[in-house]
């Protein structure tokens, strides 16, 4: 909803500084430009907002001026109006990021447990001189953060452009995981832990019943917004995102769906099956694969990354975006993080059960460096707000309590279904040639596949091979990656530092090295048709 800046200690009088870094993510949030508060000397906090709850008076930075706790925030709190209706305290407006300072009093750093939302926050305790910024549990919602010894001076901010555009030394620069926080301490501590199914095992096979409860509940929570904010979805004609546009589809009457690909492409075909059942109007977007090569410099820009995959899917996210925008539409619903905890991808089929759980918090341990990632800053890019219902965080604890065989079953012809509970819980929903189509990847489904071998012809093969030795820890393996990573670095430099490629979540690649697009492939071609499809009768 927003894009946040915040610079703690003595730089904080700088000027130059500070509104170089909010004119750099004006795209977060253009309905209130530069908003912020100065605290003496000590502290600056600023907002580029984005209104979508309370439109009037919704504004930030929020203060509690008596006990002078000042916070910015970009997110959504979805359970701000029950908090609001246990607390003993009266509130300014109806902001949801308002809660944040309230619990902060009540509940100090324990606040973060009473959040349900995507968010990342920066609040600023005066009485005390201290601070608190905090992440969202997976990852939803960006924040970056730098410390300078010399100057003691604290800052943070949503996207790494806001660092580049001031002139701050990038090598400092670190993501606060997801699920973490910190403050003026200097140390970053974990507040949110995912359940393992050692802790929530189930004797027996959950009934699906119990998981379309609360995909229902999860949309409704993410449909939150002020009444003439219209909402749309991202509709790629997959088991997911066709989900989240049938549940939304009975909540909201004028919703309209958004889908891409070149002509003739599987998921096109998908997605106006899907729209057709649905009565959901369908904007289909237009997209020459050629046209990504002409746009990468800004793609990679845009969003942060050189991770093959992140790039080409963030080109195609942002041209939905821009139309999504252009109709009217701030809040977009996405299917994100279906795949990582119902074992969507096809690297789960063949793992034992140890390995399928162990890979699955993997993958959502870091779904804020990869999916959520190339999802925010490609739609923000274009000033709307992605919701992910998938990653409420009362799907995730019950999907990861579960065991591999309640997703996935193999047959005696060798064949595998995956997502299997999933399908069960919303076959009344959708046409059964979308609930059983196997998956395919946003960039095969789209036919974005065709510009790999134009760009790998970008850099010549000396120097892929210079850069795959220069550069070990960043899994550089061709010169698709070789050449995406040269257009990053004349961009944002070694952000972190040579020492800092691993995230303090644990060992994984801080600014997401290459991953190959095969990974997320499944098989299949995933078109609507017998051989690519499941038959509700062969489930077991």
């Amino acid at each position: 909803m927003c894009g946040i800046v915040a610079i703690l200690g003595s730089q904080c009088t700088n000027k130059r500084i500070f509104e170089a870094m909010l004119k750099a993510i004006v795209h977060r949030g253009p309905d209130e430009a530069g908003s912020h508060i100065e605290i003496q000397g000590r502290a600056v906090l600023g907002i580029q907002r984005l209104s979508i709850i309370d439109q009037q008076h919704g504004h930030q930075p929020v203060t509690d001026l008596e006990n002078k706790v000042i916070a910015v925030g970009n997110g959504e709190i979805y359970n701000h109006k029950t908090i609001r209706r246990t607390a003993d305290s009266e509130f300014d407006s109806g902001s949801d990021i308002e809660v944040i300072p309230y619990l902060y009093r009540q509940h100090g750093v324990r606040c973060l447990e009473y959040l349900d939302g995507m968010f990342g926050f920066v609040l600023y305790d005066g009485r005390q001189n201290t601070f608190l910024a905090a992440r969202d549990r997976y990852g939803i919602k960006p924040l970056y953060f730098s410390f300078d010894s010399v100057d003691q001076t604290w800052t943070f901010a949503s996207e790494l452009k806001c660092f580049v555009a001031a002139g701050i030394d990038v090598k400092g620069i670190r993501e606060l995981p997801a699920g973490h926080y910190i403050t003026n301490e200097g140390i970053s501590r974990q507040w949110y832990h995912l359940p393992s199914l050692s802790s929530h095992a189930q004797l027996t096979l959950p009934s699906p019943v119990e998981l379309r409860s609360l995909l229902e509940q999860s949309i409704s929570k993410h449909l939150q917004r002020d009444k003439n904010i219209r909402i749309g979805v991202f509709l790629s004609g997959g088991l997911d995102s066709s989900i989240i546009t049938a549940l939304a589809a009975r909540k909201v009457n004028n919703l309209i769906a958004f889908t891409i690909g070149v002509k003739g492409s599987p998921d096109l075909v998908a997605a106006r099956r899907v729209a057709a059942h649905l009565s959901v109007e369908l904007v289909e977007c237009d997209f020459d694969p050629e046209e990504l090569i002409q746009h990468l410099n800004k793609t990679i820009e845009m969003t942060e990354t050189y991770n093959t995959a992140l790039v080409f899917e963030g080109y195609l996210t942002s041209i939905l975006s821009k139309e999504a925008r252009k109709r009217g539409v701030k809040v977009i619903l996405s299917g994100e993080g279906a795949d990582e905890i119902f074992g969507g991808y096809g690297l789960f089929h063949h793992l034992d059960e140890s390995s399928f759980q162990a890979r699955r918090s993997e993958l959502l341990t870091n779904i804020g460096s990869t999916e959520c990632k190339r999802l925010d800053r490609a739609t923000m890019a274009y000033s709307v707000e992605a919701r992910v219902p998938f990653l409420d965080q009362s799907i995730v604890a019950w999907a990861l309590a579960q065991p591999k065989q309640t997703f996935i079953q193999q047959h005696l012809n060798g064949s595998v279904i995956d997502k299997l509970v999933l399908r069960q819980a919303v076959e009344n929903l959708l046409p059964p040639e979308i609930v059983w189509r196997t998956k395919l990847a946003f960039d095969t489904g789209s036919g974005i596949l065709q510009c790999l071998d134009p760009i790998a012809n970008l850099i010549d093969e000396g120097k892929s091979r210079m850069l795959q030795q220069t550069y070990g820890e960043l899994a550089i393996q061709d010169r698709i990656s070789a050449y995406l990573f040269t257009v990053f670095q004349s961009k944002f430099g070694l952000v972190g530092g040579r020492d800092c490629f691993f995230s303090m979540a644990g060992n994984y690649p801080l600014m997401q090295p290459f991953l190959h697009i095969d990974e997320y492939r499944c098989g299949g071609t995933g078109e609507i048709n017998a051989e690519t499809t499941f038959e509700r009768s062969t489930i077991v």
